[in-house]
């Protein structure tokens, strides 16, 4: 690449937002520019390096070598950036910020105590948690930045971007009311219905997908299923006697212990639900950052129940 001219980084991040929304018009909207001065961004970024970063296909834009080549250094950039802003913001502050992504049951289920724990030791760190259903969603906000750490259930692998460290395992179970009746059922031969509906959780949760490729595998196919995004609400369903539902133990541990809810019996082993917490290679590791990431390591397989886990 040619540098020619002075870049700033408006136009760098005018460039990342036309990459990721893949439209100028889209990209000024959410940078409030008038669509002029986001081609102009282009334009010069173009001229000061030497290269073309896009290349019009149609209506569509698609990026070039040198391009792609500057979205990875822009990725990293901006990431530096918003560091450099939190020290500024910081400034004569012993504030500290993490950002987590995390699925709403486990917040709720696995890290209200360890939250709780961490923030009486350390009482001058602040938590912005983004839940959200989808692993790739929460995977996209870890590598562009948004978020610091995130705890994803699944199977995930360090990979050149990013480390993975297991936080534990736990026991997967088809759960009903007390109220069902097993007469109905037929989960283990092949070619039969179920004779019940299911109720699932969002389209890419991890559980929802292990047990529909049993299913699958198993070529029994539900009466009906509900797609319901939140455990709560499926938990009312199920104890409603709505249908039947696949979740980690964790999430109804008490329903179960108290009798509420039961454990379908079935002849096969389910996955385990593993929990991963992941975060950038690349990212600065502030003393607040490494007392966290070790904190969790150490505590969160404790906050799962003795009688979910697989590791006994």
């Amino acid at each position: 690449m040619m540098m020619e001219g002075t870049m700033d980084f408006k136009q760098l991040t005018t460039f990342k937002r036309v990459v990721e929304t893949g439209n100028i018009t889209l990209a000024a909207n959410e940078l409030s520019y008038a669509q002029p001065t986001v081609t102009l961004h282009i334009q010069t970024l173009e001229h000061d390096l030497g290269v073309s970063l896009f290349e019009r296909i149609g209506k569509r834009l698609v990026l070039t070598d040198a391009g792609r080549e500057l979205y990875q250094y822009t990725q990293s950039i901006t990431q530096i950036m918003d560091r450099i802003k939190i020290i500024g913001s910081s400034a004569g502050s012993t504030r500290s910020m993490i950002r987590l992504a995390v699925p709403p049951a486990i917040v709720k289920y696995l890290m209200c105590d360890i939250l709780d724990d961490f923030i009486r030791n350390t009482p001058q760190t602040d938590f912005q948690i983004m839940n959200d259903h989808n692993p790739q969603k929460i995977y996209k906000y870890l590598l562009d930045g948004t978020v610091d750490f995130a705890i994803l259930p699944g199977r995930w692998y360090s990979n050149e971007d990013v480390r993975v460290e297991s936080l534990g395992e736990c026991r997967q179970l088809l759960i009903a009311d007390r109220s069902l009746d097993f007469s109905r059922l037929n989960l283990t031969v092949s070619g039969l219905g179920m004779g019940a509906r299911m109720i699932y959780n969002h389209y890419l949760s991890s559980s929802r997908q292990d047990f529909e490729n049993y299913l699958n595998m198993m070529d029994i196919q539900p009466d009906a299923f509900l797609e319901v995004w939140s455990i709560e609400v499926i938990k009312y369903c199920v104890a409603q006697g709505v249908g039947l539902t696949f979740v980690p133990e964790f999430v109804v541990s008490e329903e179960i212990h108290s009798g509420q809810f039961i454990e379908v019996p079935v002849n096969t082993q389910f996955e385990s639900y593993r929990i991963n917490l992941v975060y950038r290679k690349s990212q600065w590791e502030t003393p607040i950052f490494k007392s966290f990431r070790e904190n969790i390591l150490s505590k969160f397989n404790s906050c799962i129940p003795l009688s979910a886990k697989t590791d006994l």
